[in-house]
């Protein structure tokens, strides 16, 4: 294995540093010429969140070993919120706060 001695432009890996990257990574990613951070993620999460952010129902499916989890994202009717609501008064609690108690 050779090690490859790369430059790194001051200006790009400060302002990786600014956005939340780790500066030993972000000197790493200037070397290699990234600039932002938008640049890191180019995996298909990136344009759900695009779509997430701008109000586009989005539907995702995760798949494991043993089963598989589908997560959709739309907004919610009218009923839905209203129910919602009620969930509190009638001291239900929503799945999640259930299964961190386990």
């Amino acid at each position: 294995m050779k090690i490859i001695v790369r430059d790194v432009p001051p200006r790009a890996a400060w302002a990786l540093e600014q956005t939340g990257v780790h500066p030993l990574l972000a000197r790493l990613y200037a070397a290699r010429g990234v600039s932002t951070k938008e640049q890191l993620d180019t995996t298909l999460c990136a344009d759900l969140l695009k779509r997430v952010q701008a109000g586009e129902p989005v539907t995702l499916t995760l798949c494991g070993d043993r089963s598989a989890l589908r997560y959709e994202r739309r907004q919610k009717t009218v009923f839905e919120r209203i129910k919602g609501g009620f969930r509190g008064v009638l001291g239900l609690k929503p799945a999640y706060l259930l299964l961190r108690q386990l």
